[in-house]
């Protein structure tokens, strides 16, 4: 079953919802959920992520605010997703540069890689169709689960997490 790809911006008041038709025909299996400083209330952020992950769905990519801010609501969503072999991606929200993630060195990026979301390094917001199209076509090939988040990682890279002190 096909999933749609939506792309969510949230104010405390406000969902507004777009679909994207070309992308939902592209990529059947991937769907997107941009998340927003307005997505404050953890109620909000929780029923959007259950919305883009039902069935068909392969895997996730959130955008996430300026460095790749997920809500906190969202980590134990997050975990539950991943270790159920769907992977998830985060990508920057930042057009003004043209890389992802470089680092993991605020609590909240790190807290989202350690809930087993996977943040993409040289990649953002700009390349969006990109990244969709590359994680639909590695599935097409028969990829799923870890098999998937490495051949992503390949293409796009990950930053490394800090030393555990």
């Amino acid at each position: 079953m096909a999933t749609n790809v939506f792309f969510i911006q949230a104010t405390s008041a406000f969902i507004m919802v777009v679909s994207n038709e070309l992308l939902i025909q592209k990529a059947p299996n991937v769907s997107v959920l941009h998340t927003s400083m307005g997505m404050t209330a953890p109620e909000l952020a929780q029923s959007a992520f259950r919305a883009h992950v039902g069935t068909g769905v392969k895997a996730l990519i959130i955008v996430g605010t300026a460095n790749g801010t997920v809500h906190k609501a969202l980590f134990p969503l997050i975990r539950e997703t991943t270790e159920r072999n769907v992977p998830i991606f985060v990508l920057s929200d930042n057009p003004s540069d043209d890389y992802g993630v470089k680092a993991l060195k605020y609590e909240p990026q790190m807290k989202v890689a350690d809930a087993g979301a996977t943040p993409l390094r040289d990649v953002n917001i700009k390349k969006i169709a990109e990244v969709v199209q590359t994680i639909q076509a590695e599935i097409n090939q028969g990829k799923t689960g870890q098999q998937l988040n490495e051949a992503v990682i390949e293409k796009f890279g990950t930053p490394a997490l800090p030393a555990q002190n």
